[in-house]
């Protein structure tokens, strides 16, 4: 997910504040796991931990699940993420030994800036939320403190590119030359030759041999049709059968479920300041917080204040931290947030994330939420319960039934349901489609036409009964099921060559008499998309290549005949459309030659570098 998150970033150049981190952490709090019991590797000495090695797997892992959800864990294995979570730690190990090397580092200040506008973390107002961040982290599988430092780590090497590429600068006269070239436009005179494709003919050898050739292209997959029922306890759920007394008696039992903690509605102002930080910084963070106090007297006052000096991502909303309990917060935070009173300023309050005063707005106490308020809820979850305490043997009692009768429709209407029809359907995507083991599959494959699966089996996680209604095995498309569709590619084949050779035999004739037929394109840039006429990267190439109008020896295929061309006019950009923009072509060439110089960098420090490999079983079948 960090590499989704940089690359947003980067593109729109904004960067994150270290405020809305601060913020998550003030509500979670912060953990780490350091053991160093298992080595899997080193890097110049330098150990790479069981650990660290499997949160980079599976962060990487993640990232993959995140563009393709439906990806198994057998599918993520084949894909030998191991030796890449290698190389990712091996750069990672030489960036953090050259910046110690160098003295670089990334500051409390400089993760600030960088995680400030992370919009991948924003609501729908565009601001950042503890809700959103904690639920798009959970969705991956990290903590807040395990993307702070990962954020921290992906930050270093930014900063020690600037550092080892800082005397690079870009040329001005280069970037007008190269945006010369990359803005010059074209047009072309051609004429279009058509293909003929009534005129060709194509005997049954000619055929049978593409056939032959091509064979496996006439595939037809496996396929089956299916009918199911999925046996969801939510729609089965009858809850009318739920008694008074039931939904009493489930209240008293689970009044726990029914409560709401004690919770707190509070801003704060927060100066920062580094754990390990010099006492005299600390204690400049520490005036600096008293001389903010000594000017609030009201709550207007304080989110003034909030905006004025807050460092942290709720500056903008007046210091506002909304409703909390508790556990959401750190230690040193909860413990006076929840003993102040209403509408009064703290003390200043130490944290690992600096200096702290709190505002309470108001409290809520815990509470028992009436019965009146969750009846509902209660009878639905005793309806559903009881569903779940006899599903598998109501699923057996269907399948039997369903296997006496043959009616799935009648069986379905009894609980409720419906039955799911797939029509035909590939067997290879059974798998994907609804998360059928491979060895479901060959047993599906096993079964009669019109029979039903003798047992309930799980489709996309829900107990069901499947009838497979047809099958039909692997088979190769006749030729002479196909014999009419090869005729017509063969006959276009021999068309474009013909054209292709009257397009070039006519060009020649054509400096001495302009063809009557002849068109004018649009212009055109080097990529070769030319309006009318579609994509023509080779011809393109062409036009380009010459300044001399006359035509080309070489005809060109397009989607509707063989063209033979010429250059006729060339369009070059004006000066003020290069210094429009100067400023931003040149940063983005110096980009291109800091980018070069850095990966030649790296490149050689990982050529220079001694990986030790302690754990080779790891690796040894990937």
């Amino acid at each position: 997910m960090l590499d989704g998150i940089r690359s947003g970033a980067h593109s729109l150049g904004i960067k994150v504040a270290f405020g809305l981190i601060i913020l998550v952490f003030i509500f979670w709090g912060i953990g780490s796991n350091t053991s160093r019991s298992s080595v899997v590797a080193k890097v110049n000495n330098e150990p790479i931990t069981v650990n660290e090695f499997q949160q980079t797997y599976n962060q990487i892992a993640n990232e993959i699940k995140s563009v393709i959800p439906d990806l198994t864990e057998e599918q993520i294995q084949k894909l030998g993420l191991e030796n890449r979570t290698l190389q990712n730690l091996v750069i990672r190990k030489l960036f953090l030994s050259e910046s110690k090397r160098l003295g670089i580092d990334v500051s409390v200040a400089e993760l600030r800036d960088a995680l400030m506008n992370i919009p991948f973390f924003f609501d729908d107002k565009g601001k950042f939320s503890s809700e959103v961040y904690d639920k798009r982290l959970k969705a991956i599988g990290q903590t807040p403190a395990i993307f702070e430092n990962n954020l921290r780590l992906d930050l270093l090497p930014q900063k020690f590119q600037e550092v080892v590429t800082a005397g690079i600068l870009g040329d001005k006269n280069l970037a007008q030359k190269m945006f010369a070239f990359q803005t010059e436009q074209r047009s072309m005179d051609y004429v279009i030759f058509p293909f003929e494709t009534d005129a060709q003919s194509v005997s049954d050898d000619e055929a049978k041999a593409l056939y032959e050739e091509r064979k496996e292209l006439f595939a037809v997959p496996a396929q089956v049709s299916l009918e199911f029922i999925n046996f969801t306890p939510a729609k089965m759920a009858d809850e009318s059968a739920v008694t008074a007394e039931e939904i009493s008696a489930y209240y008293e039992n689970n009044k726990a479920k029914f409560s709401e903690e004690e919770q707190v509605k509070a801003r704060h102002i927060l100066v920062m300041v580094d754990a390990n930080a010099p006492q005299a910084d600390s204690d400049k963070a520490l005036s600096q917080i008293q001389e903010i106090a000594g000017k609030i007297h009201s709550a207007e006052d304080f989110v003034a204040m909030a905006k004025e000096y807050g460092q942290d991502g709720t500056r903008e909303n007046g210091g506002d931290l909304g409703w909390f309990s508790k556990e959401q917060m750190v230690k040193e935070f909860a413990d006076v947030a929840f003993t102040l009173p209403v509408n009064t300023l703290s003390e200043p309050v130490l944290t690992q994330f600096g200096y702290h005063l709190i505002w309470v707005d108001d409290k809520k106490e815990a509470k028992q939420l009436p019965l009146a308020e969750v009846k509902e809820q209660i009878k639905h979850n005793i309806a559903v319960e009881r569903v779940n305490t006899n599903l598998v043997q109501t699923v057996d009692n269907a399948i039997a039934s369903i296997m006496a009768n043959g009616n799935m429709e009648d069986e379905a209407k009894k609980y409720h349901l419906s039955v799911t029809k797939t029509g035909f359907v590939d067997v290879a995507s059974l798998p994907e489609t609804y998360g059928l083991r491979q060895s479901d599959v060959d047993a599906l494959m096993a079964m009669e036409n019109g029979n039903v699966w003798d047992s309930a089996i799980s489709l996309n996680g829900e107990l069901s009964v499947v009838k497979l209604v047809e099958k039909k095995v692997s088979s190769t498309k006749s030729f002479a099921e196909v014999k009419d569709e090869i005729i017509t590619e063969l006959k276009l084949q021999k068309a474009r060559e013909a054209a292709k050779v009257k397009a070039a035999e006519a060009a020649a004739g054509f400096e001495k008499e302009t063809p009557s037929n002849m068109k004018t394109s649009a212009f055109f840039g080097r990529d070769g998309q030319v309006e009318n006429l579609g994509p023509l990267p080779e011809l393109a190439k062409e036009i380009f290549a010459t300044d001399n109008k006359i035509w080309l020896k070489n005809a060109y295929i397009a989607d509707d005949g063989a063209i033979a061309a010429r250059l006729n006019t060339i369009k070059k950009s004006e000066q003020s459309d290069f210094d429009s923009i100067a400023g931003d072509i040149v940063l983005n060439m110096q980009d291109a030659q800091r980018n070069m110089l850095f990966q030649a960098y790296i490149l050689m420090l990982n050529q220079e570098a001694k990986v030790e490999i302690l754990m080779p079983d790891i690796f040894s079948k990937k």
